[in-house]
């Protein structure tokens, strides 16, 4: 008997083992998944990722966490993937080492981990992206490299918000994507940029790019230029810098000043975050900047100074933190005959800031080209405001006709682009709700954004140059354009929105002083022209695209330019 009951324990402890095994190597979660726990890890195979990932993690007496690269159960060998959500938050572990299988951490997965003092990622490292909050608020932690074999692609926002620790970073080339409020409320003295295969590329330096991230990765890249991480944006053809956040607390309430051009680009807006938690005292604005993110200077008791003569539309009033806003700061001032120019200099280049005319009645404002001995590249939305001129010439040093440049202008009827313009884009409602008859843009101009031209009631007669690859919704809206000549010989974007208007492709614009001869045009020398195949349209009289041409198209009126005859099909003038 007593044999007997012996066996029958022997039977129920191996049972009792063998249950502690399949627990330890294949306990069932979910869809019976796979999964494995070490020093407190628990990992869980997870079949759409072909891969283990690290799903729990129980408080114990390991404090230094050292991640599996790869973990075997009996079903099932695979490499750790990921680091899921939430899995670290709040724990008192000092120090993890990340092998280099891992490609994520997710959102907060070290969130508050107050202890945590340092992070190791394993040479070669696959790691891709860096979720939200993923390492907010360690407050123990000074630094962390991700390797110089890195890949990373994506820190999400607030990754390292509140490591009030944190003096160094290394980041690698690769980075395309930094979230808002990354780094805010951080201490970090120097931010390594470090090149795929190779050792420490430099820090950074006051005065300069310290080396650019991403460069070529598509329709943006980050760099560090004295302490500002500046992201570019590229919007076809059109390139600006939005700061992105502020690298350098060593100077804890110093002034910062953002540069109004880095290398003929200008900076344009300034991301939500960008300098909360600084502790900066002053902050100076260039005119360029027309589009301010919420929560800039969260934290901050920092005055503002703004070069740009009144708040732009694309600003958060009152910059949400009740800090002091002077406008009009660093504005020289330039009178031609009877106006008034405000305007600001970045280095070699000049920012027209406000143009106030001391008459009423009509004339032509040729903008200057140049300023205080710099080249004008740029005017703000407040141009238009002051002008009651019935024509505006842009000088061709302009790369951009800002957003709502002259939205709302009652008084210009035209707008005309030097020869040479260096034009690049028209900006959002830049010519909404105004009197403007008629445009001819340049060739230079790659992109119309939205509702550039919507509202503008007296618009007749657009020409659109070779390079424009993109046209925004509603551009044209609210128009009464008639006819659109393109100088593409395709459909180029939403010119098919402006509706009842004859669209001729493939056309260029021919002036009086072009014309070999001409047969039945009266007064043809004041005329401007679009040409397109064998036929000719009269599209300005003068400065002017409304007129009365004196001319009987049912004689078969011609023109002659470079020895080609053009027969004139239309009047376009309104």
């Amino acid at each position: 008997m007593r044999s007997r009951l012996k066996i029958i324990a022997v039977i129920v402890t191996v049972a009792a083992l063998c249950a502690c095994l399949l627990v330890a190597c294949d306990k069932g979660g979910g869809a019976d998944a796979p999964t494995f726990v070490k020093d407190g890890v628990t990992y869980t195979y997870d079949s759409a990722l072909g891969a283990f990932k690290v799903t729990a993690y129980e408080q114990g007496d390991i404090k230094d966490i050292s991640l599996l690269s790869r973990v075997e159960t009996d079903s099932v060998s695979a490499d750790v993937a990921e680091i899921s959500d939430n899995v670290f938050a709040m724990t008192d572990i000092v120090s993890v080492s990340i092998p280099s299988t891992v490609t994520k951490i997710g959102e907060s997965a070290f969130k508050h981990c107050s202890s945590l003092r340092s992070v190791a990622v394993e040479s070669g490292s696959e790691l891709k992206e860096l979720g939200d909050y993923s390492f907010a608020f360690c407050k123990s932690l000074s630094s962390f490299d991700f390797g110089k074999d890195g890949s990373l692609t994506s820190i999400g926002a607030c990754a390292f918000r509140g490591c009030s620790a944190l003096d160094s970073i290394a980041i690698a080339m690769t980075v395309a994507s930094v979230g808002e409020y990354a780094f805010s409320d951080c201490k970090v003295l120097d931010i390594y940029l470090v090149e795929q295969k190779s050792a420490v590329d430099g820090y950074i330096a006051d005065g300069g790019w310290s080396s650019v991230w991403n460069k070529d990765g598509g329709n943006a890249y980050y760099g560090v230029y004295d302490y500002l991480l500046i992201k570019e944006y590229d919007s076809y053809g059109y390139s600006t810098f939005t700061v992105s956040g502020y690298l350098k607390d060593k100077a804890r309430g110093s002034d910062v000043v953002i540069p109004g051009h880095i290398d003929g680009i200008a900076v344009g807006g300034i991301a939500a975050g960008a300098f909360a938690g600084s502790g900066i005292t002053s902050l100076t604005v260039p005119a360029s900047v027309s589009e301010i993110g919420s929560g800039v200077l969260l934290g901050c008791n920092a005055k503002v100074y703004c070069d740009a003569a009144e708040e732009s539309r694309g600003w958060v009033e009152g910059w949400e933190c009740g800090n002091e806003v002077v406008y009009g700061h660093n504005n020289l001032s330039h009178t031609d005959g009877n106006t008034v120019i405000g305007y600001v200099t970045y280095g070699s280049e000049a920012y027209i800031t406000s143009v106030v005319n001391t008459v009423d009645t009509d004339y032509t404002l040729a903008l200057p080209e140049q300023l205080g001995g710099c080249v004008v590249t740029g005017f703000g939305e407040s141009l238009a405001r002051g002008i009651s001129a019935v024509s505006v010439v842009i000088p061709r040093g302009v790369r951009r006709i800002e957003d709502y440049a002259f939205e709302g202008n009652g008084s210009v009827k035209s707008v005309v682009f030097e020869q040479g313009s260096q034009c690049k884009s028209i900006g959002y409602m830049a010519f909404a709700n105004t009197a403007i008859e008629g445009i001819l843009l340049p060739d230079s101009v790659a992109g119309i954004r939205n509702a550039a031209f919507n509202g503008a009631s007296s618009l007749r007669t657009v020409y659109i140059g070779k390079s424009v690859a993109f046209i925004g919704a509603k551009a044209f809206e609210g128009s009464s354009v008639a006819y659109v000549f393109n100088a593409s010989d395709t459909y180029c974007g939403n010119i098919d929105d402006i509706d009842g208007a004859e669209l001729v492709c493939g056309a260029s614009i021919v002036n009086a002083e072009q014309i070999d001869s001409v047969k039945g045009i009266a007064g043809f020398a004041s005329y401007t022209y679009a040409v397109a195949g064998d036929s000719a349209y009269i599209i300005k009289s003068g400065a002017s695209f409304i007129g009365n041409a004196q001319v009987d198209l049912s004689t078969a009126p011609y023109i002659t330019v470079a020895g080609a005859d053009y027969t004139l099909v239309g009047v376009c003038l309104g």
